[in-house]
């Protein structure tokens, strides 16, 4: 993106809200990596991609999943107003946690450069999941 529309969008955009959640549009990149955390309806998409595959990738997929569900079950509480932010915070930290332990677990294998196994393929996932700080804020 240029350098006039990134300074455009930090100015609306900071001025409207403190914190964004995106995808993976390189034009959110203008952002501090603080500033923002990937939609987790689009990590959902692409848990469910890893979880299809065999082996340990498959497993590693399976086990995001069954995170993110957990997460948007804890949502749903919220609002409907049977569990407090407060509540959703500590429950969404303790998720978060356990998803970093498996992005990093999926991410520890080092493909080769053309490789397309599914372990290549979920390394690659997970790195970039890691690399755009989908767990800060």
């Amino acid at each position: 993106m240029a350098t006039k529309e990134a300074f455009f969008y930090q100015k609306i955009f900071n001025f409207l809200i403190n914190f964004l959640i995106t995808d993976r549009w390189n034009g959110y990149n203008c952002f501090a990596l603080n500033q923002r955390q990937l939609c987790w309806a689009h990590l959902k998409r692409d848990f469910t991609k890893i979880s299809e595959r065999d082996g340990k990738a498959g497993e590693i997929g399976k086990e995001l999943l069954e995170l993110q569900s957990e997460l948007f079950t804890y949502w749903h509480k919220v609002r409907d107003k049977t569990l407090t932010r407060d509540g959703f915070i500590l429950k969404a930290d303790e998720i978060r946690a356990k998803v970093f332990t498996l992005l990093k677990s999926g991410a520890s294998y080092q493909p080769k450069k053309d490789e397309k196994t599914s372990l290549a393929l979920t390394s690659r996932t997970c790195e970039s999941c890691l690399s755009l700080s989908l767990l800060c804020g």
